[in-house]
């Protein structure tokens, strides 16, 4: 069985609604494909919790089933109920049966987080590095459009300045 640990849970709802935020300053077709990816997850999320609603006792008389099993095997001890557990106590089995089905339940919920989060991180990497791409562009095409001409048009707009100056103190 595996252990409920909040800080993990924590740390998953932090980075989805991180992700969720950055995401509301996206527009056009990525705001598109953002909303389409957290449309999709919220689907699923829906359907497991309504499917879960709705074949909770079923997957607890399964567990239940699995669980009696595994106290009958073959490998039996006896054990007196003053000085130890009853293996086929039918309350603390059924409990038993109930949390398992619920961590079940959870653990599906939590690998849908999981996977919306990594989609959506890849999505708003991808619309980063595009927006590099765009930023890296714009100083090459200022360069490829700057309209001066002659020796002026060949120096960096520093320089070229540092030269006009240096024209003009001579005609001084």
């Amino acid at each position: 069985m595996s252990e409920f640990r909040i800080s993990t849970e924590l740390d998953r709802t932090f980075a989805l609604a991180s992700l969720r935020a950055e995401g509301a300053r996206l527009s056009g077709k990525d705001w598109e494909r953002f909303q389409s990816v957290r449309n999709r997850y919220a689907e699923a999320r829906e359907e497991e919790v309504r499917s879960f609603n709705e074949h909770y006792r079923d997957r607890v008389d399964l567990a239940l089933r699995k669980l009696i099993d595994e106290a009958g095997s073959p490998n039996r001890k006896l054990v007196h109920r003053w000085f130890g557990h009853d293996r086929f106590d039918a309350e603390r089995l059924e409990k038993r049966a109930e949390r398992l089905v619920r961590e079940e339940h959870y653990k599906v919920m939590a690998k849908f987080e999981a996977a919306e989060i990594a989609e959506m991180s890849m999505l708003l990497d991808q619309v980063n590095e595009g927006r590099t791409q765009a930023k890296t562009m714009k100083p090459d095409f200022e360069k490829a459009a700057d309209r001066r001409s002659g020796h002026d048009r060949r120096q960096s707009s520093d320089t070229a300045s540092q030269a006009w100056a240096q024209v003009r103190a001579r005609k001084r």
